[in-house]
């Protein structure tokens, strides 16, 4: 096999490839990347055989055939070049040479039939149709918002709601909700978790994402001649309608969320990280309370209907704050979860309070 592409389409593809690629694994074939050189066009594979990533990467075919490579070495000679790489595999080697330079590769021939099986089920999902443009953007709002640790498996994931004109996005670790609504029309009502890390690749897409899913464990999504594939969550995802407070606020706040996470960036907090918010006249008191040094308090203009305060989480307050030029908080009691909206549109958080001495 002997290709040539630009640096920076290369740089691309390996910086995606090494995101599935899995940094420890008992299989160490999965540590390595398939580049298939055939039928005139070049892509670029790998997974953990949870996740599954695909690149169509430009390029001048010069000899056809596949090869398997380190992506993380390979990443680093790309990184410093700009014009041209030439990729050539001979026998168990690979050399990747620019202008500038060049680097050789161990290829492994003997184990790349094993290679081309794992990651085969690359191209075992089919594209069905266009995602809303806002895709991007609205995972980054939900995406914070998903468990990190393992013990409740569907709370490491998002749920995406395909439901009559809406598709909605949640995401929920127990301490914190977010929900994101973008128009969209499908046929047929269903529902599914994508696990985060497979949409942290996604929301790195460009352009227009198309949606692939095989209706039990499967779902792919497509951009740009990048395509990821994962598997679903299993299992039910909470009811998080029920974590919305649906009742009036007996307080409710309006003011600018930028200057929330501004001044809570000021703030140095106590070690538990809980920040207590008050009213001070025509300001939004926050304080934190420390037992090692005095306590500190940051005000933020706002306005007021009722009365009222609550202790919170002062990372996941900064979080969901700083989203909205103009955000919304309602309370409907200390021991009650905080509600968050404003500025954005169909994007809503729910934090859970923390309980203090008041």
């Amino acid at each position: 096999m002997k290709i040539t592409t630009e640096a920076k389409r290369l740089k691309e593809a390996l910086t995606i490839i090494n995101r599935v690629t899995p940094s420890r694994t008992t299989l160490p074939i999965t540590s390595m990347a398939l580049i298939e050189a055939l039928n005139g066009q070049v892509v670029i594979k790998a997974t953990d055989l949870e996740i599954a990533g695909g690149f169509m990467l430009p390029s001048d075919i010069l000899e056809q055939g596949e090869c398997m490579v380190d992506p993380k070495r390979a990443l680093l000679f790309a990184k410093g070049e700009k014009g041209i790489i030439t990729i050539t595999s001979i026998g168990d080697e690979v050399v990747l040479s620019s202008s500038s330079g060049k680097v050789t590769l161990p290829s492994l021939t003997k184990e790349l039939p094993d290679l081309k099986q794992v990651c085969s089920n690359v191209d075992s999902v089919n594209a069905e149709f266009e995602l809303p443009d806002g895709l991007v953007q609205a995972l980054s709002y939900v995406l914070p918002c998903a468990a990190t640790e393992e013990s409740r498996p569907v709370l490491t994931g998002v749920v995406f709601r395909f439901k009559g004109e809406k598709l909605s996005l949640a995401a929920a670790d127990g301490f914190r909700l977010a929900v994101a609504e973008l128009d969209h029309d499908v046929t047929e009502p269903f529902e599914l978790i994508v696990p985060a890390k497979a949409l942290g690749l996604v929301s790195k897409m460009k352009g227009d994402i198309w949606f692939g899913y095989n209706g039990a464990d499967r779902v792919a999504f497509y951009s740009d001649g990048v395509k990821i594939l994962s598997q679903t969550i299993q299992g039910t995802f909470p009811q998080h309608e029920q974590l919305i407070p649906d009742k009036p606020p007996t307080w409710k706040i309006v003011c600018s969320g930028k200057t929330v996470k501004q001044r809570l960036s000021q703030i140095k907090a106590s070690g538990s990280g809980i920040i207590r918010m008050t009213m001070d006249g025509e300001f939004l008191a926050l304080t934190s309370k420390s037992e090692e040094e005095q306590d500190m308090t940051m005000t933020v203009p706002a306005v007021f209907t009722g009365e009222g305060y609550i202790a919170v989480n002062q990372k996941y307050l900064s979080v969901a704050a700083g989203i909205f030029d103009e955000v919304t908080i309602e309370v409907t009691a200390p021991s009650s979860p905080l509600k968050m909206y404003g500025s954005v549109d169909g994007l809503l958080y729910v934090v859970m309070p923390m309980f203090v001495q008041w």
